[in-house]
């Protein structure tokens, strides 16, 4: 209800029975409309995802038996299966969005970008000191001072967007648009928003735009930031190194 409250899409991943879907939609029929996928996979995919979780969580046989008791369920028509058979979880996601008729070149609702303004500077530092302060300070500043000089001189007011979230303002994000590639210059949200999916949603959202013109995507980050491997999820690959920092890029399909 918090998150509804916000006026965002919720997620829930769970293993369901249609008694526990009707029940679902019996408590929230009058506060959301409710869609459900049911994610499968062959039975061979099924028992190497399987192998992969600890030791103590390994199902074995009981793969097979649960997908048995599943299937012999009287589902809704309205349940929509998605084979996930050798897709990557951004690969899922995206059939995800398609299946939804969602454009993941778009924010989703309740968060939108403005462009910042003079005013917003005070406000882009905090967001820059909140999320990487100990990275900079492990990586190359000799001082907390440094640091916030260093902030300041990297805004550049209109091309820095502020990231509000139902009218919070939650983060940084800026990108350049040049002749041969969209760079990614900044992607900062506030601890309290992290792991969220705002930050994969809006580099998504880059990727969809620079793929669509058949460009690449690029950006550096610390090489101490653990940022890396959001970036390695999304289809981002090391193309060099530049002092503290890695060079990495996502190149479309094809190119």
């Amino acid at each position: 209800e918090d998150y509804m409250a916000m006026d965002l899409d919720v997620a829930i991943d769970n293993v369901w029975t249609p008694a526990g879907l009707a029940y679902l939609q019996e408590q929230l029929q009058d506060k959301a409309r409710i869609r459900v996928v049911w994610l499968t996979a062959a039975p061979d995919e099924n028992h190497r995802r399987d192998a992969l979780r600890p030791p103590s969580d390994v199902q074995g046989a009981r793969v097979d038996e649960l997908q048995a008791e599943l299937d012999a369920l009287e589902w809704p028509e309205a349940v929509l299966r998605l084979d996930t058979t050798g897709q990557t979880v951004e690969q899922t996601l995206d059939a995800i969005e398609r299946a939804f008729d969602r454009d993941p070149a778009t924010l989703p609702r309740g968060l939108s970008l403005r462009p910042s303004t003079p005013a917003d500077a005070d406000f882009i530092c905090a967001v820059m000191r909140a999320t990487m302060t100990d990275y900079v300070m492990q990586a190359w500043a000799p001082s907390e001072a440094a640091a916030e000089a260093a902030y300041r001189e990297d805004i550049i007011i209109g091309q820095d967007h502020i990231v509000v979230l139902s009218g919070r303002e939650i983060g940084v994000f800026s990108i350049e648009r040049k002749p041969d590639e969209i760079f990614l210059d900044k992607l900062f949200i506030l601890p309290d928003y992290q792991r969220w999916g705002i930050g994969s949603h809006l580099i998504r959202m880059v990727l969809a735009e620079a793929f669509g013109q058949s460009l690449p995507v690029r950006l550096g980050v610390l090489k101490v930031n653990p940022a890396r491997s959001l970036y390695e999820r999304l289809g981002f690959v090391v193309e060099g190194e530049e002092g503290a920092s890695y060079l990495m890029g996502a190149l479309p399909p094809g190119l």
